[in-house]
C-alpha cells in the first residue's frame, strides 16, 4: 500500500528532484571526507604507524624524538646556564609528548607520570625530581642550574627514554 503511494506517476517528478539533490549532497560529502583525509595526518598514521613499528621494532615517531633529543643534548653541553635551563625544559616537554603519544592521559606531565607503573619506568622517582627542577626553572627565574645539575637531569631523562623504548 505504501509502495503504491510512492510509485504513483504523480510523484515521479518530485522524487527525481529529491534523488538528484541527495546524490549531489552525497558527492559533496564524499569529496569533503576525501579532502579532510588527505589534508590531515590521520590517513598516513593509519597506514604507516603499524608497519613502522613492526619493521623498525621501535615506536612510531622514535626517529623524530631521537633527533630532537640530540639537539637538546647539544644545548646541555654549551657551558651556559641559560642553555642548561632550556635543555631541561625541552627534555621535559619531549617526555610529555612521548607519554601523550603512548596514550597516557592528563593535563600535565605530573599527571601522566602518576599513571606509569614502576616496572615500566624504573627511575620514575628521579624523573619526578627532574620534572620538579624544571618547574623550579619555569616558575623561579632566579633558580640556578649548574653543569652537574643539568647533566644529572639529562641522564635521568635519557634513561627514561631508553626504558620507554624511544631510543
Amino acid at each position: 500500500m505504501v509502495l503504491n503511494f510512492f510509485l504513483h506517476p504523480e510523484f515521479h517528478g518530485a522524487f527525481l528532484f529529491i534523488k538528484l539533490f541527495l546524490i549531489l549532497v552525497s558527492i559533496i560529502m564524499i569529496a569533503a571526507i576525501m579532502f579532510l583525509l588527505l589534508e590531515t595526518t590521520w590517513l598516513e598514521r593509519f597506514f604507516t604507524e603499524d608497519f613502522v613499528e613492526a619493521f623498525a621494532k621501535r615506536p612510531f615517531g622514535a626517529k623524530k624524538a631521537f633527533k630532537v633529543w640530540t639537539a637538546i643534548s647539544k644545548r646541555s653541553e654549551t657551558g651556559k646556564e641559560e642553555e642548561y635551563k632550556l635543555a631541561i625544559m625541552e627534555a621535559d616537554n619531549l617526555l610529555d609528548e612521548v607519554l601523550k603519544t603512548f596514550g597516557y592521559k592528563g593535563e600535565t606531565l605530573s599527571e601522566k607520570l602518576g599513571q606509569i607503573e614502576p616496572n615500566a619506568l624504573s627511575n620514575i622517582d628521579e624523573v619526578l625530581q627532574a620534572h620538579h627542577a624544571r618547574n623550579n626553572i619555569v616558575h623561579n627565574p632566579d633558580f640556578k642550574v649548574t653543569l652537574d645539575m643539568a647533566k644529572i637531569a639529562m641522564d635521568i631523562y635519557e634513561k627514561a627514554f631508553r626504558e620507554l623504548g624511544v631510543f
